[in-house]
């Protein structure tokens, strides 16, 4: 199934690529609700913190994604 990335997701995505293994913390719900879709196709995965904050790691499904993604931009 091929999934269209927007462009803010797949920043998000290189951001989470560049941070590694330690992630990116969020705070702020309406922050993390546009992130939802990306945590549904197991793109990144969440980790609360606290009741405002949450860790967010790019999965190897979602590096695969941004992998394509980037391969398609060159094409074009």
């Amino acid at each position: 199934m091929d999934v269209e990335l927007t462009a803010d997701e797949i920043e998000f995505l290189e951001q989470l690529a560049d941070a590694g293994a330690v992630g990116r913390i969020i705070i702020g719900l309406s922050s993390r609700a546009k992130l939802l879709r990306l945590v549904h196709l197991k793109y990144m995965t969440e980790q609360s913190m606290s009741l405002d904050s949450v860790v967010y790691c790019i999965t190897d499904a979602g590096r695969s994604a941004l992998a394509q993604t980037k391969g398609e931009r060159s094409i074009d």
